[in-house]
């Protein structure tokens, strides 16, 4: 109770007060922080995705501000010896304003991206509300760029096995290309598994019939439970290292983050930056209120 009571307190905060504890997850406002955190997970052994910052906006003027944005992140990312791997919001992109001029952002960002060995754009998944019409955008840049870009799938959703299984079917001559995680919008009972064991059965059930129809995932969770169970199967199948990684986000759980590139997996982290932070922020907390914690935390320490 009393986690969620300053969860929801927190947007009438100070920004200052806020980046205290804020800035163990994001990398800051510039590229240059962002290029600066990046590097450094290199150095622990990590492989990075980039996100830059905002989400519902409210013209197709500001959609193209953050286009223009990656255009500009972009052979950065290259230029330092990074991975150029970045993730997409499409609501950033307008994909509800203007479906068209959404398509064609992506589809720029593409053309740069794929001129590299291992450019990669994600299509981010939002609420409910955008999931087909973010599997409908996936399957048009599919056409294209089938290796250079890929897809967040929620388990969490009653719909995520079978939109799943209908796209591998669907495009078998192709490795499609997962990020999957939980979920993090609050959705209702109707069109969403509520108790965290049904999540869990659902992120295993997803998981393996991606790669046992061939796909790649990014296993994307701090869930230790749902690590070792994923491991174990790996490892019981025989499954190639090519077709998987395990993913956090920045910040979150680095001892389980180090420990498993010591074991030799592949870990990539979710780095977000930007000056939409403090939004971002706000909503991480309203969705996980134990990050109070941190907050208190925050009061002690420099």
């Amino acid at each position: 109770m009393f986690q969620s009571f300053i969860a929801k307190l927190l947007p009438k905060f100070p920004e200052s007060f806020v980046w205290k504890f804020s800035k163990k997850y994001i990398a800051g406002k510039t590229i240059e922080s962002l290029l600066k955190k990046a590097l450094e997970e290199r150095k622990k052994g990590a492989y990075t995705t980039i996100d830059l910052l905002g989400e519902e906006i409210h013209n197709i003027t500001e959609a193209y501000k953050f286009f223009h944005l990656y255009e500009e992140l972009i052979p950065q990312l290259a230029e330092n010896k990074l991975d150029v791997n970045v993730s997409i919001k499409p609501s950033m992109f307008g994909l509800k304003l203007d479906k068209q001029q959404c398509y064609e952002m992506y589809e720029k960002i593409l053309e740069q991206v794929s001129t590299y060995p291992n450019g990669f754009v994600r299509i981010d998944m939002e609420d409910s509300s955008y999931t087909t019409l973010e599997i409908e955008l996936y399957e048009h840049l599919l056409q294209k760029y089938p290796r250079h870009v890929g897809l967040v799938i929620q388990a969490y959703l009653y719909r995520s096995h079978k939109d799943v299984v209908e796209l591998l079917e669907k495009y078998p001559e192709q490795s499609l290309n997962f990020r999957l995680c939980k979920g993090i919008y609050v959705e209702p009972a109707e069109i969403a598994y509520q108790k965290k064991q049904e999540v869990r059965d659902n992120y295993l059930r997803i998981m393996k019939s991606i790669l046992k129809r061939g796909g790649f995932v990014g296993l994307a969770t701090h869930d230790s439970w749902l690590i070792e169970e994923t491991q174990k199967w790996i490892k019981e199948n025989r499954i190639s290292r090519y077709q998987y990684e395990f993913q956090v986000l920045c910040g979150v759980k680095e001892n389980l983050k180090q420990a498993m590139i010591q074991k030799g997996e592949k870990e990539r982290v979710y780095i977000p930056f930007g000056e939409r932070w403090f939004e971002y922020s706000t909503r991480r907390l309203k969705e996980n209120p134990r990050m109070v914690n941190d907050i208190i935390k925050s009061f002690f320490t420099s």
